[in-house]
């Protein structure tokens, strides 16, 4: 118990981590309109897919959070993209 306990608090700081990275790098890329950081920020985000991934592989989980750890990690690889929609429309309708 203690080992797989060990490893849920690994990948967790790791989705955590990835997914912070993926943001900051995503949300640099689109403001100094750098590309390369976008694309950095997807591999990113590729790993904080699959830490999640290997969070919920072990049995620790029911199969309740399981579902629910997965979606969760599928729609944040939508959250930076989509606040960034929302930011910038937000600021484009206060500009006028």
């Amino acid at each position: 118990m203690a080992e797989v306990l060990g490893q849920l608090i690994i990948y967790g700081f790791i989705l955590v981590f990835t997914a912070g990275f993926y943001t900051l790098l995503y949300g640099l890329g689109k403001v100094f309109n750098k590309r390369y950081l976008i694309n950095i920020s997807y591999i990113f985000a590729g790993a904080q897919f699959m830490s999640g991934i290997a969070m919920i592989t072990p049995d620790f989980f029911t199969t309740f959070w399981k579902i629910t750890i997965l979606i969760c990690i599928v729609i944040y690889l939508f959250v930076p993209q989509g606040m960034w929609y929302i930011v910038t429309r937000i600021h484009k309708y206060h500009e006028h």
